[in-house]
């Protein structure tokens, strides 16, 4: 008598159904490590920008202004809001406004390089309208048309569904990762 190889229908549906119980344990985890990775590009994205915009101010002994890019990505939004990108310009006449005529373009960086990242904001509520950066490498904060140093710290917050990561911006010194971050706004 031969023997007869193979699954019986029982062993089958034994296996379909443990896979079934590893995937329903391992999707959340894997979305979640997905957004977190997003949040963590987007917070890198922006560290990255500002560390260009200190070097190049610092080089051309020049202001850079650093604002959130216009529906039309021509010209700052009126705050650092990243939902159309970031733009990042040598201001040579000092007025914290983008004038191609005028000014020169260092980067722009579209609202794609956020990765998805919905909610970038201030967890102090500043209505921040752009961040300059002086020719000594000093950042300063444009709110309500005055331009003033940063006194101790503004925090960044980048938030997606339940990842979150947070960048700390002092008047010196690189952006700061911060380790643990507050509920997002």
């Amino acid at each position: 008598m031969s023997k007869i190889k193979g699954f019986t229908l029982i062993e089958l549906m034994v296996t379909v159904a443990v896979i079934s119980i590893l995937a329903t344990i391992a999707v959340p985890s894997l979305t979640s490590f997905i957004n977190q990775n997003r949040v963590n590009s987007s917070r890198d994205v922006l560290i990255s920008t500002i560390n260009m915009a200190r070097s190049e101010a610092v080089n051309r002994n020049k202001n850079v202004v650093m604002c959130g890019l216009n529906a039309a990505s021509n010209g700052c939004s009126g705050s650092l809001s990243f939902n159309n990108g970031v733009l990042v310009f040598v201001d040579k006449n000092s007025n914290q406004v983008y004038n191609s005529a005028d000014d020169t373009l260092l980067k722009k960086v579209s609202s794609n390089e956020f990765y998805g990242v919905p909610n970038i904001s201030y967890q102090d509520n500043r209505n921040i309208q752009a961040l300059v950066i002086n020719s000594e490498g000093m950042m300063h904060i444009k709110k309500d048309g005055n331009v003033n140093l940063i006194e101790n710290e503004a925090i960044m917050s980048f938030c997606k569904n339940e990842s979150k990561a947070a960048l700390i911006l002092k008047m010196i010194g690189n952006p700061l990762i911060k380790k643990k971050v507050a509920d997002c706004v």
